[in-house]
């Protein structure tokens, strides 16, 4: 077996999402600080793997625009990174994922839960009446619907969720309550917009 080729870059992936999420900010923090930068390249694909944007950047707003640019890269092309959290998916969504791509990364970062596959129902509404059953709520289930994880400041949450998120100081903004509606192919209608 041959040696990775950015030994320093493996061994932050093999202490796991503690060494994503925390130490790669760090170190990348003090190589800003202490190398002569001018500007970086900022470089963000789309799922052709063909670039989508380029944009220079400061040092000082290396992570800044980082978190910025994240937004231009919700298409995944097929790439379920993540699927592994849920319990279950619709046939459409197990359809577009793309296993060689997404076990590539998983591999990769080794974090190999994220792409486990979750249990595949035929659609969104059977999906919804499959998690409210196992859900093991005494009363009403407590559901939340997000956009995606990187988009966590609006979600939509069910009215017996309210106080916990009250209790929590999470800032709430009250739209009239509304029922999920679903199409006759069992497509879920009600969605928050990104």
């Amino acid at each position: 077996m041959t040696a990775p080729v950015f030994p320093a870059i493996h061994l932050l992936h093999m202490i796991g999402p503690r060494g994503l999420a925390d130490t790669l900010p760090a170190l990348a923090a003090r190589i800003v600080e202490h190398a002569p930068l001018t500007a970086g390249l900022a470089l963000v694909e789309n799922a052709q793997k063909r670039l989508s944007h380029v944009e220079v950047v400061a040092p000082a707003d290396f992570a800044a625009a980082d978190q910025r640019l994240l937004a231009l890269t919700e298409k995944t092309g097929g790439n379920g990174i993540g699927v592994g959290m849920a319990d279950y998916m619709p046939m459409a969504m197990a359809n577009a994922l793309d296993l060689r791509v997404m076990y590539m990364n998983a591999v990769t970062a080794t974090i190999l839960e994220k792409a486990r596959i979750p249990i595949v129902l035929p659609d969104e509404i059977t999906v919804f009446r499959a998690m409210v059953v196992t859900c093991w709520a005494s009363g009403a289930p407590r559901l939340c619907q997000i956009v995606s994880s990187a988009q966590l400041d609006q979600i939509a949450v069910t009215e017996n969720l309210l106080p916990e998120l009250e209790a929590k100081g999470v800032l709430i903004d009250r739209g009239d309550p509304a029922p999920l509606r679903f199409d006759d192919t069992g497509t879920l209608l009600t969605r928050i917009e990104s």
